[in-house]
């Protein structure tokens, strides 16, 4: 009895959702704790980095978001390459009764083109400049008050989603993670380097350690 109990206080802990009101911050009253709708899997596509210098951390396209994109141009480009081939081998000529079947085999290759760089996540924080880049915008590192942790609910997968959170309490999404103890991990290193305490580190997702988590309270 004594084990079946000890998992049920595991699994209530798991359950668990943080309430913001503990971080007893002005700012995190006044923030927006509903996560951003973003593009979510069941897998991590994006993998944090660090250069040999140390100067950047960045994200890098993990084996599987190589391994869905490539799925849609593979199965676009075999089914052209069988298409004109056996057109070719029968001697029959290329029409329009080869041509639209190939057309619609390429649209599953711009799809695995479009899906891996529409989800590569091109983002970098610079430790030279003091900031987060991503495309042409910059997030300074002066500007950001804390990094949140909350949970995407998706239509088929739950995500666990890391945002900044800014002085004047709005948001930039970083990225989003299939499991929270990546999501966890990541966040930690970046707050690190990024030069963020722990204390700032406002993290709702289930199962965080609620002993720990108390003794981190500003």
């Amino acid at each position: 009895m004594e084990f079946l109990k000890k998992i049920a206080e595991k699994l209530g802990t798991f359950a668990q959702a943080r309430d913001p009101a503990e971080f007893n911050d002005d700012i995190a009253k006044r923030t927006e704790w509903q996560a951003f709708n973003k593009a979510n899997s069941n897998v991590n596509l994006n993998r944090l980095m660090s250069d040999p210098d140390g100067h950047h951390l960045f994200y890098k396209p993990t084996i599987g978001l190589y391994f869905l994109s490539s799925a849609f141009v593979f199965m676009g480009l075999f089914s052209t390459v069988i298409i004109i081939g056996s057109t070719i081998q029968e001697g029959k000529p290329i029409d329009k009764d080869v041509v639209v079947p190939v057309l619609f085999c390429l649209v599953f290759v711009v799809v695995g083109m479009g899906i891996f760089l529409g989800l590569r996540k091109r983002l970098r924080f610079d430790m030279t400049e003091r900031c987060m880049i991503t495309g042409d915008n910059r997030t300074y590192f002066s500007d950001i008050h804390a990094l949140q942790l909350v949970v995407q609910r998706g239509n088929k997968h739950r995500n666990y989603q890391l945002n900044l959170v800014l002085r004047d309490a709005e948001r930039v999404h970083v990225m989003n993670y299939a499991d929270s103890k990546t999501a966890r991990a990541d966040t930690a290193r970046i707050a690190s380097a990024i030069g963020i305490a722990d204390t700032r580190i406002w993290d709702i997702m289930p199962g965080y350690d609620n002993s720990q988590n108390q003794s981190h309270l500003p």
